[in-house]
């Protein structure tokens, strides 16, 4: 289990300070993207990037449109696994709930969280199709679900900091695909590298 962590946080940590870098790059260039302090992008990178691993976004190494979808909503409700992963699966997005309102004002309307962690699991499902994993609309609401969590949670333990939030547009859209399209091209080989250390 230890060396499953380290082997994460040796891919995932390098590609978030990657993103994060080419985000900045961005930033500067368009300064809506963000203008705000630092250190929540940070973790909101970090982040992403453990998402995309556990959800396993495809590697331009292993991709192949292999479709498997159920779009017949809690199908395997009564399963033994079906409570926990349900459980894991709002989890999961409970963070994203959290930090993109204080990352950018826009994400304190509960709509637009909404909205990000609706279209945010939906690309993740979507992907999923190109990497021989199946692509589920319990996921989706389940995802959405725990965004929503994770945006009243976040108001209710951290809504005093919004105030010092940014503003800023588009920065979201614009840091996910700069860590989409790094781990679709550079995750294989960071396990690589890692496998070898």
């Amino acid at each position: 289990m230890l060396g499953f962590m380290l082997q994460e946080a040796l891919v995932n940590i390098p590609i978030a300070g990657l993103g994060l870098l080419l985000f900045r790059l961005c930033a500067g260039v368009w300064r809506k993207l963000y203008t705000g302090n630092w250190a929540v992008p940070c973790l909101l990178a970090v982040y992403l990037c453990l998402m995309y691993a556990v959800t396993g976004i495809p590697s331009i190494h292993y991709c192949v449109f292999y479709p498997q979808i159920n779009l017949i909503p809690f199908s395997d409700f009564g399963e033994k696994r079906f409570f926990m992963l349900s459980s894991l699966n709002i989890l999961m997005t409970v963070p994203l709930g959290v930090l993109l309102p204080l990352c950018w004002q826009q994400y304190q309307r509960f709509p637009r969280t909404l909205a990000a962690g609706f279209l945010t699991s939906l690309a993740i499902e979507l992907s999923q199709m190109f990497c021989f994993r199946a692509t589920d609309i319990d996921d989706l609401i389940l995802n959405t679900l725990g965004t929503a969590a994770g945006f009243f949670l976040g108001k209710l333990i951290l809504g005093r900091f919004w105030k010092h939030t940014k503003t800023g547009k588009n920065g979201y859209l614009v840091l996910s695909l700069i860590l989409v399209l790094l781990c679709f091209f550079l995750r294989q080989e960071l396990y690589n590298l890692a496998a070898g250390l």
